[in-house]
């Protein structure tokens, strides 16, 4: 299995409809909106080079709206359970803690 990282820039009206269509991209595991030089960041997992290819070249370049792509492909994962707690922004409500 590969892992690769797709930073993303996007028309400023069509980031909601180009995280939808990302998101309906099997291939496409996460998917954030960021602040910064990348409006959105993909990670994609594929079994195999032309898998990602095909992902790339087939599937996410044909979104409307996404203007520019910079695809990095990982090479080694040095604290997954690290990257998990990091990435895990976004989904529910944050409880304050009971002490």
């Amino acid at each position: 299995m590969l892992t690769a990282i797709m930073l993303i820039n996007a028309e400023l009206k069509s980031v909601a409809a180009v995280t939808r269509s990302l998101a309906e991209i099997p291939e496409v595991r996460q998917l954030f909106t960021t602040t910064g030089q990348f409006d959105v960041v993909a990670v994609l997992v594929v079994k195999d080079s032309e898998a990602l290819a095909e992902a790339v070249t087939e599937r996410i370049a044909n979104v409307p709206g996404i203007v520019r792509t910079s695809t990095l492909l990982a090479i080694r994962c040095h604290a997954q359970s690290l990257l998990q707690s990091t990435f895990s922004v976004g989904f529910g409500t944050a409880e304050p803690s009971q002490s």
